[in-house]
């Protein structure tokens, strides 16, 4: 990567890319001094602290490692912890992968579950509302021949001959009306929408 501000080394390790990069630090190391008022510390500083850092290419903020060593500081008396600590990288980059996978499929079915949850309430709601409308129809239609009936013992013997003639036209239109609004005279129909067939 010559573009980055510190070039790594990428290995593929069982298909997994891992960047890989030495560091050479300088850490400072206590020495004491005896003193007639009392101890003080002082400071000497020693270099070549070798840090292995590696890193995967795809999964950065997941799998980062950083191994500093005081004790071995030559590369050379490094190399089967490098190799191992590869083997385990990619290792685990390859169950992290299992488990994305594993969570989506999980997440996945999750979700047809919620949507499937979703239509039967969305479906018992709309059948509740064909039920309901049927219903209300139903009972309006009631109410108006019970008013058919109830103007039909009226006195319209009182009323003139044109009037009369206007009043059993009036009957008759509510009667063909109610017979529309009733549910009972259109079965087929209250069954397609129920079952969500068609409209009627």
């Amino acid at each position: 990567m010559p573009n980055e501000p510190y070039p790594k080394l990428i290995a593929l390790v069982d298909g997994e890319e891992i960047a890989f990069r030495i560091a050479e630090s300088i850490r400072p190391k206590p020495a004491f001094q005896k003193s007639l008022v009392r101890h003080r510390a002082k400071f000497e500083y020693r270099t070549n602290v070798l840090t292995l850092h590696l890193e995967s290419v795809q999964f950065f903020y997941t799998f980062a490692r950083k191994r500093a060593d005081t004790n071995r500081e030559q590369l050379e008396d490094r190399l089967e912890e490098l190799v191992l600590e590869f083997t385990r990288t990619g290792e685990a980059i390859k169950q992290y992968r299992a488990d994305i996978e594993r969570r989506g499929l999980e997440g996945k079915k999750q979700r047809v579950l919620e949507e499937e949850a979703r239509k039967q309430r969305e479906e018992y709601r709309r059948k509740g509302e064909v039920i309901k409308k049927a219903a209300h129809s139903f009972e309006v239609s009631q109410s108006i021949r019970r008013l058919v009936t109830g103007l039909g013992t009226a006195r319209i013997n009182e009323l003139n001959p044109d009037l009369a003639a206007r009043f059993k036209e009036m009957l008759e239109w509510c009667t063909k009306h109610a017979d529309l609004l009733d549910p009972t005279n259109r079965l087929a129909g209250l069954v397609e929408e129920f079952f969500n067939l068609g409209e009627w």
